[in-house]
């Protein structure tokens, strides 16, 4: 898991923890990310994107 404190978000914090992993993955990296977390913005313009789609039935 990679997290930003709240009192530190919007700050680079999270954006330069994920160019660190990525700069030293050796392959691919997968993520699972609620849809309304607001971090998949961040995701997303660091050039990830949604492959697949999770479907589930509560009962």
């Amino acid at each position: 898991y990679i997290a930003v404190d709240r009192s530190q978000r919007g700050q680079g914090v999270g954006k330069r923890l994920m160019q660190e992993a990525i700069s030293t993955a050796s392959g691919g990296i997968a993520l699972h990310v609620e849809p309304e977390n607001p971090a998949k913005l961040l995701y997303e313009s660091l050039g990830f994107t949604n492959k697949y789609l999770e479907m589930r039935l509560a009962k």
